[in-house]
């Protein structure tokens, strides 16, 4: 784990990560194997959160983080399943 996902990343009560973007405002509940996917080399959702460090977060940056989240999700979900290899035989 890198320097900066140690700050970034804390554990809620349910094991979900924690990602904070300014002191008081942060990410809870989102499921480690979501926090974890990569899309090409890039860890998504950490990357997401680091590159609006530092700034408030919008009511819109906050509904596309959201977003972003159940699409990651679902697409873990599918690939589990085999149904995106399905889709692309």
């Amino acid at each position: 784990m890198n320097e900066f996902r140690e700050e970034l990343r804390g554990r809620s009560n349910c094991g979900t990560a924690l990602a904070h973007c300014q002191q008081d405002q942060y990410f809870e509940g989102v499921r480690p194997e979501v926090w974890e996917f990569h899309i090409g080399g890039y860890q998504v959702c950490e990357k997401w959160v680091k590159d609006r460090g530092g700034r408030e977060l919008s009511y819109d940056d906050i509904r596309d983080y959201q977003k972003i989240v159940v699409a990651l999700g679902e697409t873990g979900r599918l690939m589990k399943r085999g149904c995106l290899v399905e889709m692309f035989d």
